[in-house]
């Protein structure tokens, strides 16, 4: 989290073990120039931390920020985002700043590192297709414009992957409303082919109204049927989304916490608090 020009990393870990017995029950702290950490034992045997540190050492104050700023553009049915005035002038502060060579252009080093210093860490496979899509000159480099169509893009994928359990949850319901459907219509259908048995049986002749009802519910029956290959499609690409927005997370989440242990080492931070950081799974979403 970000807040107030400070970035805020917590986490917790189980420590039945007595590896992190330093840290009984009274609260650790930890200072540094530009930084603190506190760490404090529950009495389940749970070890949290708290780090706090300067934005600056994230690389930027609007840097920090940019994901909360991404996900306030308006993105249009037709896929396109438009970015307000004032935040296209903080992409190009940013396009600026990780133009470390001042080439004009973000080669695909330069680009990367842009991606990680935002926490857009996604793997190289990914990052050379969205590249892919965005580099139309094939230059291997990027000049504002294209920056901008990468950055665009990325937003798209995090909608998508954000809107993706909501389409799966509604999927599921519309699924089951549907099963439902199809066996009323089902059972009605067949109440209605006896009742016709038993009238052809007792005689009637030419054509009956139930046989047209029969044929109402046929329709409604396939209808449903078709509805629901769709729904079940759906909840496939839905399932896909999330699962590979899980696997994306944990990769993140990893690089994130081995440049916080990186960064801690580079300031002589306390062993075991590094030990401790290192040692914290992600957090359940």
């Amino acid at each position: 989290a970000a807040t107030l020009g400070f970035s805020i990393w917590q986490g917790a870990v189980i420590d039945e073990v007595g590896t992190f017995s330093f840290f009984d029950d009274a609260i650790h702290y930890f200072l540094g120039d530009q930084s603190y950490a506190t760490v404090y034992r529950l009495p389940e045997n749970t070890v949290n931390w708290t780090l706090v540190r300067n934005n600056r050492l994230e690389g930027s104050n609007a840097l920090a920020e940019w994901r909360s700023m991404m996900s306030s553009w308006p993105v249009g049915e037709d896929g396109s985002v438009d970015i307000p005035v004032e935040q296209m002038m903080s992409l190009r502060e940013s396009f600026d700043l990780f133009d470390t060579d001042k080439s004009g252009a973000l080669d695909v080093d330069e680009l990367k590192v842009a991606m990680q210093t935002v926490g857009m860490e996604i793997p190289d496979k990914e990052l050379s297709k969205l590249l892919l899509a965005v580099d139309k000159d094939g230059s291997g480099e990027f000049e504002f414009v294209e920056f901008v169509e990468v950055v665009k893009l990325l937003l798209l994928k995090m909608r998508e992957a954000n809107q993706a359990e909501g389409t799966f949850e509604e999927m599921q319901g519309l699924v089951d409303e549907l099963q439902q459907d199809i066996q009323d219509r089902t059972l009605e259908m067949n109440q209605c082919k006896r009742r016709v048995y038993d009238m052809r049986k007792g005689g009637a002749l030419g054509p009956l109204a139930m046989e047209d009802k029969i044929e109402e519910l046929g329709a409604d029956v396939e209808m449903f049927k078709e509805q629901l290959n769709q729904a079940r499609e759906a909840i496939k690409a839905a399932e896909t989304i999330m699962k590979k927005k899980a696997t994306d997370d944990e990769f993140e989440y990893g690089v994130a916490k081995e440049s916080l242990g990186r960064w801690m080492r580079t300031c002589n931070s306390h062993q075991l608090l590094r030990r401790l950081v290192l040692a914290t799974p992600r957090p359940s979403p």
